[in-house]
C-alpha cells in the first residue's frame, strides 16, 4: 500500500516537473535575460526572486529542468537502444561475436567512469557553444553519459535472456521454424519491457544526478545556460549572503531523484513479483 502511495505521489511529481520545463522558461520571464537588481527576494514580479546577476531563479530552474529531462531521456533510450541490442547479440550470436561483446563490456564496468567522461568532454566541448539550443548545448553530456550506461543494460538484458532462451515457450517457437529475430522481437523482448522500463526509471535518476554533477564541478553544461548543477555551484559561492538561491535547485533536483527512484521502484514491485 505504501508503495503505491509514493508511486502515485513520484508520477505526480514528474507529471508537473514535465510541464514545468515546458512551459515555466517562458512563463514570466527569459531565463538568459538580466532583468533586476541581484539577488532579489522573491515577490510578485520575480516569483523565486533574482541570482547572483539579476536573472529571474524561476525560468532558470524551470530552463534547468528541461535540461536535466532532455539529458535524462535521450542518455537512457540511447542506452537502452544499445545495451538491448548489444545484450541480444550477446546472446544469440556466434561464440566468436558473443565473448568479444560481452567481455568489451566487462571491461567498460572496469573503466572509471569519471575518467572517459571527462576525456569524452574534452574532445567535444570546444565544438559546442552556449545559445545552441537544449540539444547542442548538452551534446557532450549526452554523449558522455550514455557510452557509460548502456553496459548496465547489456549485463541486465543477458541475465534476463539467460532465464528465458530455454522456457517452453521459446522452445516451442524454435520447432516451429521461426527464426531467432522473430523469437526475440516477438516473444522474449516483450516480457522484459517491464522490468527494463522500472530500472530505466532508476538509472535515470542517476543520470540527472551525474549531469547535474558534472555542470556543478564544470565540465557539464556550461553557463549561462542553466543547469541544476551550475546553478548550485554559482549559489555554493554567494550562500552565505544568499542562501534561497542554493535552497531551490537543491530543492529540484532532490525532488526529481526521490520521485524517479519511488516510480522506479513501484514499477519494479508491479513487474517482478519476486521483489514484493
Amino acid at each position: 500500500m505504501l508503495r503505491k502511495i509514493f508511486l502515485g505521489l513520484g508520477f505526480g511529481f514528474l507529471v508537473v516537473l514535465v510541464a514545468f520545463a515546458l512551459f515555466g522558461p517562458n512563463l514570466r520571464h527569459a531565463p538568459f535575460e538580466q532583468l533586476g537588481r541581484p539577488s532579489q527576494p522573491g515577490s510578485a514580479q520575480y516569483w523565486l526572486g533574482t541570482d547572483e546577476l539579476g536573472r529571474d531563479v524561476f525560468s532558470r530552474l524551470a530552463y534547468g529542468a528541461r535540461v536535466s529531462l532532455f539529458v535524462g531521456f535521450t542518455v537512457q533510450i540511447i542506452a537502452l537502444v544499445v545495451g538491448i541490442t548489444v545484450g541480444v547479440f550477446g546472446t544469440f550470436a556466434p561464440r566468436w561475436i558473443r565473448v568479444g561483446l560481452l567481455r568489451f563490456t566487462d571491461g567498460m564496468f572496469a573503466f572509471p567512469d569519471i575518467l572517459l567522461g571527462i576525456l569524452l568532454i574534452g574532445v567535444f566541448q570546444s565544438a559546442v557553444r552556449s545559445g545552441g539550443g537544449v540539444v547542442l548545448e548538452t551534446l557532450p553530456v549526452v554523449i558522455v553519459l550514455a557510452v557509460t550506461a548502456w553496459p548496465a543494460y547489456t549485463r541486465l538484458t543477458v541475465t534476463q535472456l539467460a532465464t528465458l532462451k530455454d522456457r517452453e515457450f521459446v522452445v516451442a517457437s524454435k520447432a516451429s521454424g521461426a527464426s531467432t529475430f522473430y523469437i526475440v522481437t516477438r516473444h522474449i523482448l516483450p516480457q522484459l519491457w517491464g522490468i527494463l522500463l522500472a530500472v530505466s526509471m532508476v538509472e535515470l535518476a542517476g543520470t540527472i544526478l551525474a549531469e547535474s554533477t558534472l555542470s556543478f564541478i564544470g565540465i557539464g553544461v556550461k553557463p549561462p545556460t542553466p543547469s541544476w548543477g551550475n546553478m548550485i555551484d554559482a549559489a555554493r559561492q554567494s550562500m552565505n549572503a544568499n542562501p534561497t538561491l542554493l535552497f531551490w535547485p537543491c530543492l529540484c533536483l532532490s525532488l526529481t531523484i526521490f520521485a524517479l527512484n519511488f516510480v522506479g521502484d513501484g514499477l519494479r514491485s508491479a513487474f517482478d513479483p519476486k521483489s514484493r
